[in-house]
């Protein structure tokens, strides 16, 4: 394995099979930046930063969630219901560990493990 692919898989953020200097063949699943949605359990999620400080014209927090807004960018939650492309968590703030339910949209987080 030359120099520019062992620095290129060392930038991944998606986990990788184990590899090593001899390794010829590395597959990887394809996943979306959601990984497996329809898992159950605890999920750590990260939020993006303009639903945390929304814009004065999205609308998320009062047409979903009545009014409140996930404490932090960091979350650990499970998906309790789903409607289109909403998806409804319950779960709590890693730094804050304020619990918090509501409604994200799907482009509007990323599942980090």
């Amino acid at each position: 394995m030359n120099k520019f692919i062992k620095e290129q898989l060392k930038k991944c953020k998606t986990k990788l099979p184990d590899w090593n200097d001899n390794t010829t063949e590395l597959f990887i699943s394809i996943k979306s930046r959601h990984g497996d949605i329809n898992q159950s359990g605890n999920l750590h999620i990260k939020i993006e930063n303009y639903i945390i400080n929304e814009p004065s014209t999205f609308t998320l927090s009062s047409n979903w969630n009545g009014g409140t807004k996930p404490p932090e960018n960091e979350m650990i939650v499970e998906i309790i219901d789903k409607a289109g492309k909403m998806y409804k968590v319950k779960g709590f703030g890693i730094n804050t560990n304020i619990n918090w339910e509501g409604w994200l949209p799907e482009k509007g987080f990323e599942i980090l493990t």
